[in-house]
């Protein structure tokens, strides 16, 4: 059995997801992490209707369990975000980050668009073709910044 919470502290919200297991020195079923993220919402104030007004996520902390990382549950708690809210990445991206992010591509109901934050304005979508220089350039502590440049996830219509 999977389940997950969401709960509030302050201005952070929290998604836990979480499976039962039965602990065999206790005798007891118990929950083990298995993902969980950290955010906060804001409404974007932006010249763009696809983002105008609307609540946006700002993500602080994702952590997937090592041993679960091939079930795609970063994948799947975007998607849980992508229900309610516009996801829109950091300025600055890590590696697996960037392999999240370009996962994003191959799902159909999804929208990758590349935003350009200081000039407000949507440069293009983002496909399996683009190409890294157009998002991020590779900086030298490994991450991927590209300081005006971010990503918006949407699902479609």
């Amino acid at each position: 059995k999977d389940g997950y919470a969401v709960f509030k502290h302050k201005r952070l919200e929290y998604i836990i997801i979480a499976k039962e297991y039965d602990d065999l020195v206790l005798k007891e079923e118990r929950w083990a992490i298995i993902a969980e993220m950290s955010f906060k919402t804001e409404k974007i104030k932006s010249t763009n209707k696809l983002i105008d007004g609307k609540e946006a996520v700002i993500l602080q902390t994702i952590n997937v369990n090592e041993a679960n990382r091939r079930g795609k549950f970063a994948t799947r708690l975007y998607m849980l975000l992508t229900q309610q809210y516009i996801v829109i990445s950091d300025s600055i991206q890590y590696e697996g980050a960037v392999k999240l992010w370009k996962s994003f591509t191959k799902i159909p109901c999804i929208i990758l668009y590349i935003w350009h934050e200081k000039e407000d304005k949507i440069i293009s979508k983002m496909t399996a073709k683009t190409n890294d220089n157009a998002i991020w350039s590779n900086g030298d502590l490994g991450d991927y910044s590209k300081m005006s440049t971010r990503l918006i996830l949407s699902l479609k219509d």
